[in-house]
């Protein structure tokens, strides 16, 4: 068993034993998860595939990844739902966060979580325009 943690889109963390990426999917609900991995591809980002305004936007997990990616806070993949956060070994295998794993694991800071903040209430106030709509001008 591995300590990962769960990050709620209301900002909860609580601290989870998985043993495989099965026990991943079961706490995320989801048959199918995606992954995005830290810089330096040992910490890992698990989360549902997400369309904005289908689950709840999850700023606190999305400004975790930002602090160990080389994304900047304009390019950051904007993660929607419950996150689990885990490490893994240079071989792929799950493996629990190690207290190094946790420091790296910072706050964006004011300016970050106010630029995340804008960056979330865009995503939820556009709403892409259905294949079906055509303008027809007159």
């Amino acid at each position: 068993m591995y300590t990962a943690l769960l990050i709620t889109p209301a900002g909860d963390v609580q601290e989870i034993s998985v043993f495989a990426q099965s026990a991943i999917n079961a706490f995320l609900r989801a048959p199918c998860v995606d992954c995005l991995t830290s810089s330096d591809g040992v910490i890992d980002f698990w989360f549902r595939s997400a369309v904005p305004g289908r689950y709840r936007p999850n700023q606190q997990a999305t400004g975790l990844l930002l602090s160990v990616t080389t994304f900047s806070v304009r390019t950051v993949p904007l993660l929607y739902g419950s996150v689990i956060v885990s490490s893994k070994s240079s071989e792929g295998r799950l493996l629990g966060l190690t207290t190094q794993d946790r420091r790296r694991l910072r706050d964006p800071g004011r300016l970050g979580r106010m630029w995340l903040h804008r960056r979330f209430q865009h995503a939820r106030d556009w709403t892409p325009r259905s294949r079906h709509q055509h303008h027809i001008e007159h």
